[in-house]
């Protein structure tokens, strides 16, 4: 790497640095209980509407969309649950995790393979899955 780059490279690092600290200051960093709530929430919600709506009334496609949105933002609940980031307390996080990616209610464990969103999640995040079920 030449000077040059290292130069950029600085800058760019004193930049990061610059952001982090005022997020930091303004409270990026620190867990909302309140929108943690609201978020789970939302998706027992979707995930009841959508249910609700594909199994006890012709408006299937309703019922698709709601199962599809609640799905994606369970997506951010993992990630942030991953991360030990989502409440502010790692046990709580590891147990909102395990329900929503495969080892309690929405994905029950093993026999939701086929479902693509929870293949992608246990992938992702780097559990040993095999994936061989996929068919």
């Amino acid at each position: 790497m030449n000077t040059e780059e290292q130069k950029r490279y600085q800058a760019l690092n004193k930049d990061f640095i610059q952001l982090f600290k005022e997020c930091k200051d303004d409270g990026l960093f620190e867990p909302a209980p309140f929108h943690v709530a609201m978020r789970l929430t939302e998706i027992i919600t979707q995930t009841v509407l959508g249910l609700y709506f594909l199994l006890y009334t012709s408006y299937q496609f309703l019922g698709g969309f709601f199962l599809a949105v609640g799905i994606g933002r369970i997506g951010w609940v993992v990630h942030e649950a991953g991360h030990k980031s989502l409440t502010g307390n790692s046990a709580v996080d590891e147990v909102i995790l395990k329900i929503c990616y495969g080892k309690g209610l929405l994905c029950m464990n093993y026999v939701a393979t086929h479902v693509y969103v929870c293949v992608i999640i246990l992938t992702t995040i780097n559990h040993n899955f095999q994936v061989s079920a996929m068919d």
